[in-house]
């Protein structure tokens, strides 16, 4: 296969969690007293993190307020599920001997705590979270960070997400990028060497590479 290490985004990629995100974040604004957007206009939010949602949405008390949408986020997990066929592509890849990653914009107690329910934690061989970077994507330092834990070159890593900002940081850290579109917004205009309609198709596609 063409690549070492296979690194996955979390929301949107693994896990279907698009209305448990957008919907805990409404009733978080509700709590603290502001002004309650549409979901539709809440989408923004996707695939950055949290404390950098609530900056660009003008809230004063960022890390009260973020802890707020955790527990609202945590009501909310039955919600939260993996894509059909993506626990099948995990162990697909595993079994061939690749490497799996996470790299995500939620923090760790996030990620550990949602991974809990859906029994993939332990398919993955490193993780990068938020407080592991200094940037965050669209910049490529998360995934650089994973290239210098695990000693991965560029060329042998690739990312899977489904926004233009996990397109971003692939790029900017070198890597090639797929587009999930089972979870992505939009498409066309995301750079993209790879844009597999679901999990299987990934799966065939790199599992067919010499």
């Amino acid at each position: 296969m063409r690549y070492t290490d296979v690194v996955f985004d979390v929301d949107g990629t693994l896990v279907d969690s698009e209305w448990a995100v957008l919907v805990s974040l409404q009733r978080t604004l509700e709590a603290i007293g502001r002004p309650v957007p549409p979901a539709e206009e809440l989408t923004f939010v996707l695939g950055i993190t949290g404390q950098d949602a609530l900056r660009q949405m003008g809230v004063e008390d960022i890390p009260g307020t973020f802890d707020l949408w955790v527990v609202k986020l945590r009501e909310l997990s039955g919600e939260q599920k993996p894509f059909a066929d993506i626990p099948a592509l995990l162990q697909s890849l595993k079994g061939q001997g690749v490497r799996l990653g996470v790299v995500t914009s939620r923090t760790r107690p996030e990620f550990e705590a949602a991974f809990a329910h859906y029994g993939l934690r332990n398919f993955f061989d490193e993780t990068v979270c938020s407080e592991d970077t200094r940037e965050h994507k669209p910049s490529g330092e998360p995934l650089q960070e994973y290239m210098r834990r695990t000693g991965a070159r560029p060329e042998q890593v690739l990312y899977v997400g489904d926004s233009r900002y996990d397109s971003g940081c692939a790029q900017n850290a070198g890597a090639d990028f797929a587009l999930a579109l089972w979870g992505a917004k939009s498409g066309e205009e995301i750079p993209a060497a790879y844009r597999p309609r679901e999990p299987r198709e990934l799966g065939d596609l790199l599992l067919g590479q010499e």
